[in-house]
């Protein structure tokens, strides 16, 4: 995994932590615009809002500063990387399920009476998810244990961010998941926990441009 010849070292020309950098200082200026009167016509946690729209910058910026300072690893043996960053956005954006009847990972979308072509790209699009992850499986478990255990800036900030992944898909629609339970929330409570996940979206997707900056930094310097 370590590079062995200039060619396949990330420019040197951009400095690798430029995507953190660049993404930390756009989503504080979004952020700071939703105290600008009359600039948002949606509210701070509403869909649209400037949360909302902060959270897909850094995917963005992660992906096109990955393929800018290292196209030949973005587009190549770490193509998953990139990806995942295409695919976070994407769902930010909710395009999983705007352009199709159903959501492309809900299967109803195969089941049901909806146009082949959908069912095709749905299919299609699956598979790629499970190839990336069997791509993370396969060679990333070992280098992140190792860095977990060497202490490295780039696996502890990806590891977090796996983990507000995790927390945040747990707590969406918490309502709607715990009522077949008989557990009824109050309308203060499920609000509480809808910003909270929109927080934690923000967050998961800044660490994954720090750990991705934080690699190419380690790899640069291998």
């Amino acid at each position: 995994m370590v590079a062995s010849s200039e060619i396949t070292q990330p420019g040197e020309s951009i400095g690798v932590f430029f995507p953190f950098s660049l993404c930390c200082i756009v989503v504080a200026a979004i952020l700071a615009s939703a105290a600008v009167p009359d600039l948002w016509h949606r509210g701070f946690f509403a869909e649209g809002g400037p949360l909302e729209v902060a959270s897909v910058v850094p995917y963005v910026i992660g992906a096109a500063g990955f393929l800018l300072i290292w196209p030949s690893r973005a587009l190549g043996d770490a193509w998953h990387v990139t990806l995942l960053f295409l695919l976070f956005a994407a769902r930010e954006l909710d395009w999983d399920k705007r352009f199709t009847a159903e959501g492309v990972l809900q299967a109803s979308l195969y089941s049901g009476d909806h146009p082949i072509s959908q069912k095709i790209i749905g299919g299609l699009i699956i598979l790629a998810i499970l190839a990336m992850i069997y791509r993370f499986v396969r060679h990333g478990t070992g280098p992140l244990l190792r860095g977990l255990r060497a202490g490295e800036l780039w696996a502890w900030a990806g590891s977090s961010a796996f983990l507000f992944a995790v927390v945040t898909k747990s707590i969406d629609g918490i309502g709607r998941k715990l009522a077949p339970y008989g557990v009824e929330l109050s309308p203060m409570v499920e609000a509480a926990f809808a910003q909270a996940e929109e927080s934690g979206e923000l967050v998961l997707s800044v660490l994954l441009v720090l750990s991705l900056s934080a690699w190419m930094a380690l790899k640069q310097r291998s």
